[in-house]
């Protein structure tokens, strides 16, 4: 088994690799890395070219190879899980040229860990050093101080002086190998360091402050209010050949001097300088280095801002010819690969650790504790009973741009943070912000310092608890907030996200019986024999579309009815539907042709709209779901023989007319099949019959018992083949034009569109809930919104019903009890004294759930409801009942549960996901001990579940339909 692979095989859930960009690796030690099946003793043992055994404490790296070293120095962080045993190795070489030579100690079996840092010289260094194993744990002792003994204390290892005092956080790295193996001794080499083929360095830190090119071109001048500036002398080859290019030279006719020395004080050169005749050509300008007493060259570029240092644009100074542009950089001049070549190769390495958008990490671990940023930004001050804490140094890339955003920055208008020299440096330079939507932006442009520091709100006085939420990220615009995760570079190799799926902190559960609990759903959605009516019950919270994120206006017209946003119906839909399906509602682009009338549209969500307003009237202008649910619809009210057409592409088995029926609906509508008879087939309730001449009806019967006075996603269905049926009629070769026409009398033509499918049948799901409901209000639609489904030829139906949240659970010292829900619910769900309950009608015979089958699904809570506290005491209140004695909401929202476990759950063909739990899990997971941050109103992208008071948005869905959908996860769907 190779190392890449075993590395995949951790143990922990994450493997840590983490590389320097400036450092390189040949083919022999990239295959070391990728391919070699061995322990670290082999692995070394091949880059030195020596034999090792397992049982020596000492491994001489003397005679590694120079781009070995550099491979191995490059290495930050390396964590192997071979054999079931662990090693760590870090690196504790900044840069190899400093002439320090590190020895790596092994952990031995008494668990004490022995090092040593040496100078070029063996000294011990008088400096402080700092002491890293993995990410989060810091210590530090005076070199001075002796013994120089480490030990292993728990999952902590400690460094101590003679009394055993223990110090922390600051100084420099040391590293060691953990694992009874081997020490290690590396010694560094001098290596030459040369650049790519752009010899121009255009950093901030190499531009001459304040000065500019004089016009005479003899020396420098001030800048004044120009936005330029002249960048330090660069050493040339003498009677070399150079070419200059890029956007980012000043002057129409560009500034450039020959000097006879790089050094310039306060606009003075040292020696004389002379114009640097440049001739142009194509892309840019040229010129020889000629003049051997004056080898240095500087010219004036543009800058992003006056007095700025910053270049605006992009500089290439080469040799040879102009060339396409490529950023400057060191290389070692041993080695064979551009930098281009390493970073393009390191990015191919599939354990590369990288984080999310959000570059800001803030567990507790990552507060500078007991401290904060003075008022003046320039360094920490003690926090001095403040809710208040500093950020210990982030270190950022030099010449990026970020923007800080979120409720947890401190100070409003006026964050504090500074930029630092190193991650351990307690004073810096003030970060420079410039407030934009919802942040603000920053540039990194001091190359030394490029360690970030910034003021957080806690919960907590003097704690290191952050309040809200804060996110760092690349780029001048703030975006949707995301949270801090780390991620695999390439995430396809692993099979699956690694990003917490859809975002979720909680696991959901894997359902392995769903087969057992949903026989009759399971079997006709594997084997596709049957249609499946998937119909949703519920109320706003199932039924609202505008809490949560709308599809494109594109994309809004190719799905289902209800389904034009990433609600709760959108997301059983995209688990549920097979293949082969598609939408058209009526204003998808050439689909229809409306003829010999004006058709209008019904909006729901505006009502009075087109003479259509809500209520429960027999007089046909109302319709009693209109102002619940936005069930838009298509209409033509009067006399004119109104007609819609549509073609159905060659190859469809099935489609389906999706149209409303009201009490004025037209009793006699049309159809006719431009191919004529012998073409298309259309069900008539009973049977199917040639579709050609056939005439249908969209009147309601009225408001009946469990009936209203409207029905939304009546289907009238076709079909253009019957052999998997065992028939012979098979029409499927050619187009099909259908046209629907009303007659001549006062009447009305509503329609939405249609549903085709290249196979024989259909998923279809039905949102049925609305707006507003309870179970009193719900019972007079029991027909219209769900019993009818159960009644449709060759089909079978599920049933998906959320509990109604508008049964009072969410009120705090509400009077009811928990016995009172569950009496309402039990009679409306379950009871066999009721013939309209779900149980009841499911039956055959005396066996429920054998006409249909149900999940069942209780909904969220919220600090709307007055039951959760967001001051303290925090959380769940307690309130007494006469029945229950003490109570929280909780108690009211799970008592469906035990309900159901107790007396239903060895029932097959029916089950209840526990979502209220879920989504409670899903608030300790994410937000702790404040979890009932996730219970308030953050918008629709909002960190919290809820867009509003109530209503789940993008994230509260996420959770709930994962929960939901985890019962189809293993249906072989």
């Amino acid at each position: 088994m190779s190392l890449k692979k075993l590395l995949f095989e951790q143990k922990e859930g994450i493997v840590e690799k983490k590389v320097r960009k400036n450092q390189v690796w040949d083919d022999d030690l990239n295959d070391i890395l990728n391919n070699y099946n061995t322990s670290l003793v082999e692995i070394l043992s091949k880059l030195t070219g020596q034999t090792f055994t397992e049982d020596e404490k000492e491994i001489d790296l003397s005679t590694l190879p120079t781009t070995a070293k550099n491979f191995l120095g490059s290495i930050i962080e390396l964590k192997l899980y071979l054999d079931d045993k662990i090693y760590i190795l870090t690196s504790a070489i900044e840069n190899l040229n400093t002439g320090e030579t590190a020895k790596y100690f092994d952990t031995r079996a008494d668990a004490t860990a022995y090092w040593t840092l040496l100078d070029g010289a063996g000294n011990t260094p008088a400096e402080t050093f700092k002491f890293q194993i993995g990410d989060t744990e810091y210590h530090r002792f005076d070199a001075s101080v002796t013994p120089e003994r480490t030990t292993k204390v728990g999952d902590v290892i400690q460094l101590t002086d003679d009394a055993n005092d223990v110090d922390q956080d600051k100084g420099a790295k040391v590293s060691i190998v953990k694992e009874n193996r081997s020490r290690i001794e590396l010694i560094n080499d001098a290596t030459t360091i040369t650049t790519g083929k752009n010899l121009l360095d255009s950093r901030p830190s190499n531009m001459i402050d304040g000065y500019r090119i004089k016009v005479a071109l003899t020396g420098y001048d001030p800048i004044g209010a120009a936005t330029l500036i002249a960048t330090k002398p660069i050493r040339l080859e003498y009677g070399e050949t150079y070419f200059i290019s890029g956007d980012g030279l000043a002057h129409e006719t560009p500034r450039a001097l020959f000097l006879e020395s790089p050094v310039v004080t306060n606009g003075i050169v040292s020696g004389s300088a002379v114009s640097a005749n440049m001739t142009e050509i194509t892309g840019g300008y040229t010129f020889t280095a000629n003049d051997a007493d004056r080898l240095w060259y500087s010219v004036d570029v543009n800058t992003v801002s006056n007095g700025s240092n910053i270049i605006d644009g992009v500089i290439q100074l080469e040799k040879t010819a102009i060339t396409g542009y490529e950023a400057y950089y060191n290389v070692l001049s041993t080695d064979t690969k551009s930098n281009k070549e390493i970073v393009s190769e390191l990015d191919s390495v599939s354990e590369k650790i990288v984080t999310g958008k959000n570059l800001f990490d803030s567990r507790e671990t990552n507060m500078k504790t007991g401290f904060r940023v003075n008022a003046a930004s320039t360094q920490f001050d003690p926090n001095s009973g403040t809710n208040l804490v500093a950020v210990k140094p982030i270190k950022l890339e030099y010449g990026k741009t970020y923007t800080i955003s979120g409720n947890g920055l401190a100070w409003g208008a006026s964050p504090r943070s500074f930029m630092a020299s190193s991650e351990s440096a307690t004073t810096g330079t003030t970060t420079v912000f410039t407030p934009v939507t919802n942040g603000f932006r920053f540039q990194v442009t001091d190359e030394d310092e490029v360690f970030f520091t910034i003021d957080l709100n806690t919960t907590t006085t003097g704690g290191n608890d952050v309040s809200g939420v804060v996110m760092l990220e690349d780029g001048s615009e703030v975006t949707e907030y995301e949270d801090y995760y780390l991620k695999f570079s390439t995430d396809e190799e692993l099979g699956v996200d690694a990003v917490a799926v859809n975002k979720i902190h909680n696991i959901v559960p894997v359902i392995q019986d769903t087969h057992k609990k949903f026989p009759l759903f399971f079997n006709h959605n594997l084997k596709r024999d049957k249609n499946i009516n998937v119909v949703l019950l519920g109320d706003s919270i199932t039924a609202r579309d505008y809490h949560t994120t709308y599809f494109s206006e594109e994309e809004q017209t190719k799905r289902p009815p209800l389904m034009v946003s990433k609600n709760i119906g959108s997301a059983i839909f995209d688990k549920l539907t097979w293949q082969n399906v598609e939408y058209s509602r009526w204003d998808r682009s050439s689909e229809f042709t409306e003829s010999a009338a004006t058709f209008v549209t019904v909006e729901s969500n505006n009502l009075p709209s087109q003479g259509i307003s809500q209520g429960n009237g027999s007089g046909g202008d109302e319709w009693y779901d209109i102002g619940d649910r936005p069930s838009d619809t298509r209409i033509y009210t009067g006399t004119a023989l109104a007609s819609v057409e549509f073609t159905i592409p060659e190859d469809f088995y099935t489609f389906n007319w999706i149209y409303r029926t009201d009490l004025k609906g037209c009793e006699n509508v049309t159809v006719t099949v431009d191919e004529g008879n012998g073409k298309v087939e259309v069900f008539n309730g009973s049977t199917w019959v040639e579709a050609n001449g056939y005439v249908m009806s969209m009147r309601h019967p009225g408001a009946v018992a469990n009936r209203i006075n409207t029905k939304f996603q009546e289907r009238l269905r076709f079909r253009t083949c019957d052999v998997y049926d065992g028939g012979s009629f098979d029409e499927r070769t050619g187009s099909k034009t259908i046209t629907l026409t009303k007659n001549s009398s006062d009447s009305r033509f509503l329609y939405w569109g249609i549903e085709k499918s290249k196979e024989p049948y259909i998923v279809t799901v039905i949102n049925s809930a609305r707006g507003g409901e309870n179970i009193a209000s719900m019972l007079p639609a029991m027909n219209d919104d769900f019993y009818d489904w159960t009644e449709t030829p060759n089909s079978f139906t599920f049933l998906i019903h959320e509990i109604y949240f508008n049964q009072g659970q969410n009120v705090y010292n509400d009077s009811k009890s928990i016995n009172d829900f569950l009496n309402e619910w039990d009679d409306y769900f379950y009871s066999e004294s009721n013939s309209y309950s779900f149980r009841e009608k499911s039956k055959v015979s005396t066996i429920p759930w054998q006409k249909y089958e149900a999940l069942q699904w209780n909904p969220n809570f919220t600090v709307g409801g007055g039951g959760i506290s967001t001051t303290e005491p925090y959380g769940f209140k307690t309130w007494d009942n006469a029945t229950d004695h003490q109570k929280t909401i909780l108690d009211n929202f799970m008592c469906y549960l035990y309900q159901y476990t107790d007396t239903y759950s060895d029932e097959v063909g029916v089950a209840m996901v526990n979502t209220t739990k879920a989504l409670l899990n899903e608030a300790k997971a994410k937000f702790g001990d404040e979890w009932y941050k996730a219970f308030q109103s953050t918008g629709v992208k909002g960190e919290s579940f809820l867009n509003d008071i109530t209503h789940p948005n993008d994230y509260g869905v996420k959770v709930i339909s994962s929960f939901i959908n985890a019962w189809f996860e293993n249906s072989f769907i």
